[in-house]
């Protein structure tokens, strides 16, 4: 069964949870709506947990990072 990535909205094999430091559902009644995921630019939405993202996106924005 295939998952989609909250980044990139391929669907993927395996997904996992997103190493940044945004924590949107820590926003629940705030007046934002969605918005963009400083750390990796995925569209969040305030009071919901951060998509899980898949290897190349979580690559992607770690680079050479532990």
């Amino acid at each position: 069964m295939s998952e989609m990535c909250g980044r990139c909205y391929d669907s993927v094999d395996e997904v996992f949870p997103a190493p940044c430091d945004e924590k949107p559902e820590k926003l629940k009644g705030q007046p934002i709506g969605q918005y963009h995921c400083p750390d990796c630019g995925a569209m969040v939405l305030a009071g919901l947990p951060h998509p899980d993202l898949c290897r190349r996106c979580i690559t992607e924005i770690m680079g050479d990072k532990p």
